[in-house]
């Protein structure tokens, strides 16, 4: 099993939002993860011109990690963007909760490493 703290050594982290960063930082904050949100890049649909689920953005994030959408690990609570992002060919779980999405995300890496 792929420890996921491990995962950082080999996978690049993105967070990818229709949220402007002072947005999101609420939410963070409100859930806990402001220090959690330490990642490689961050795509804003506002600066991007386009946004979630518009499959131009899964694009275009993919093109900013330099990987292909195959390559690819999206989570998301919208089943519309779950889906835009499946249909580009990324693996994508619907995020319903902290503990189903770490399960399905560590199912994920386990069964791609």
């Amino acid at each position: 099993m792929r420890n996921l703290a491990d995962s950082r050594e080999v996978l690049a982290e993105c967070v990818f939002t229709n949220l402007l960063w002072e947005r999101l930082s609420v939410v963070a904050q409100w859930n806990g993860l402001v220090d959690a949100i330490q990642v490689d890049i961050m795509v804003y649909s506002v600066e991007e011109g386009m946004a979630k689920p518009d499959p131009h953005i899964y694009q275009s994030t993919c093109d900013h990690l330099n990987v292909l959408p195959e390559e690819a690990l999206f989570l998301d609570n919208s089943t519309s963007c779950v889906q835009a992002a499946q249909d580009l060919g990324m693996y994508a779980i619907l995020f319903e909760n902290s503990v189903q999405a770490i399960a399905d995300v560590q199912e994920c890496l386990d069964a791609h490493s």
